[in-house]
């Protein structure tokens, strides 16, 4: 800007400058020929005069008075032949006397009065030349004055200097000025924008820029301060909603461990309940016989009450891990697949894994919250599976009277030796990772319970693929 400022003010006055030295030029020229003009009239009825009178004599006191007056000014008087009459001590040389004896000739052709600059480029001399004519108009020679030009050639250097130096200055101060102002109002506010920008950039959100004042920077600075603002409040949403993710992730997490110790739990007890039966049916044995000892009889009546009570405990254990009824609607299969991929996609962008989501809508009866604990256990697996860089992709569709949902990756692969064993509880492959082998269990469960299939697919090094089949209508 300061550049810009001090070339256009260079350019103005400048052109300004040049066109007022053009004039001064032209002024003084004007004015130096006038005089010399005047001067050669007034001196020619003089020497009219003398040279019609045929008094040489008077002619030469009159050029004489002329140069004793100014010694600058060299007069010359020619006859008819061209042979000075009078001529200064200091005659003309070289080309100057080539000069002056051509505007002579040419003002004795014409009878008129000539002016001409010597030289034409540079000129330091201003040559007149007029004819002396009689009283009938006849010639009888010619007068000639030579004038130096070092007053004007000064004047017009000392204008062109003046000129120069006020262009000059005004750059310089328009250079300082620039430089002032914009170090005032552009550097100093740009930069705290600038370090502002950066400080966001590394995170900081708490450090709006300072408005001060009322021109176009300050709007700029409300502007980003206001964006602050505005980041701020969506960062403190999206922790919001993440935190929201996590904990949504937990308790999922926590049902699917519910659900796996519940069938443990029933397993468990089913198969104590079994062995404990035998064992109270011989105790009530021992107890009634009479020809047992006492002390035979009393220790089989204490294992009948303690084998009596184990069986309540597993009874209510039963009852505690008994599945509920699933809560069957119609829902959009589609739909829940998008809700949990937006729950596990800032885990997505951390690991560096894109999920994409392919299919069509595909209603189904079904409870919703079992589908998406299923389609989280499926989704997580998967972005443990593959890599930086790597891709889970879920198709949902329609297949028959069926939806069918597909979850692939691109990771490493099921080995064949434990490919059928990725759904039975607490097996797992990645308990240095906090895997506890009961996701894929819980979706076995649930699919199994809404009368549908589950299976799974891989090769070494070419990914997997889980494929789930849920009925439409609910029903097997």
């Amino acid at each position: 800007m300061t550049a810009t400022t001090a070339l256009a003010g260079l350019l103005l006055f400048g052109g300004y400058g040049a066109l007022l030295v053009r004039e001064e030029r032209r002024d003084l020229r004007t004015s130096a020929e006038r005089e010399l003009t005047f001067l050669g009239t007034s001196l020619r009825v003089g020497v009219e005069n003398a040279m019609r009178d045929r008094q040489p004599a008077d002619v030469e006191e009159a050029t004489l008075r002329l140069e004793g007056i100014d010694t600058e000014v060299d007069v010359f008087v020619y006859d008819l032949q061209g042979a000075p009459v009078v001529a200064p001590t200091g005659a003309p040389t070289g080309d100057l006397r080539e000069s002056l004896t051509t505007l002579v000739r040419e003002s004795e052709r014409s009878s008129e009065t000539r002016v001409r600059y010597f030289p034409e480029a540079r000129p330091v001399r201003l040559l007149f030349a007029t004819p002396l004519l009689t009283d009938d108009g006849e010639l009888v020679g010619a007068l000639a004055i030579s004038r130096p030009l070092a007053d004007v050639n000064q004047d017009l250097l000392e204008t062109a200097g003046s000129t120069a130096a006020t262009v000059g200055i005004f750059v310089l101060l328009a250079m300082g000025l620039g430089i002032w102002i914009g170090e005032i109002r552009l550097a100093r506010p740009l930069t705290r924008l600038v370090g502002a920008m950066r400080r966001v950039q590394e995170g900081e959100l708490r450090a709006p820029v300072v408005e001060v004042g009322d021109d176009e920077l300050v709007a700029v600075a409300r502007e980003f301060n206001r964006m602050l603002a505005e980041l701020r409040t969506a960062q403190a949403e999206a922790a919001r909603e993440a935190e929201a993710r996590r904990e949504a992730t937990r308790s999922l997490e926590a049902a699917d461990r519910l659900v796996t110790v519940g069938q443990l739990s029933a397993s468990v007890a089913h198969e104590i309940g079994s062995p404990l039966q035998v064992l109270l049916g011989r105790a009530r044995s021992l107890a009634e016989r009479p020809d047992e000892p006492e002390r035979v009889r009393k220790g089989a009546e204490a294992m009948v009450r303690e084998g009596e009570r184990i069986t309540r405990i597993v009874e209510q254990m039963l009852v505690l891990t008994r599945r509920r009824p699933a809560r069957r609607e119609r829902v959009d299969v589609r739909a829940i697949v998008s809700e949990v991929l937006a729950l596990l996609e800032v885990e997505a962008r951390r690991r560096n894994v894109t999920l994409a989501l392919t299919g069509e809508p595909c209603v189904a009866t079904c409870d919703p919250d079992q589908v998406r604990q299923v389609v989280l256990n499926l989704v997580r697996n998967a972005l443990a599976a593959v890599s930086e860089q790597g891709t889970v992709r879920v198709t949902v569709d329609r297949t028959g009277a069926s939806a069918r949902l597909v979850v692939e990756d691109d990771g490493g692969g099921i080995p064949p030796e434990i490919r059928g064993l990725v759904f039975d509880p607490l097996f797992t492959t990645r308990a240095d990772r906090g895997g506890t082998g009961l996701g894929l269990a819980v979706v076995k469960g649930i699919v199994l319970d809404h009368g549908g299939s589950v299976g799974v697919e891989s090769e070494p090094g070419e990914g997997a693929r889980f494929t789930v089949v849920l009925p439409i209508g609910g029903e097997a």
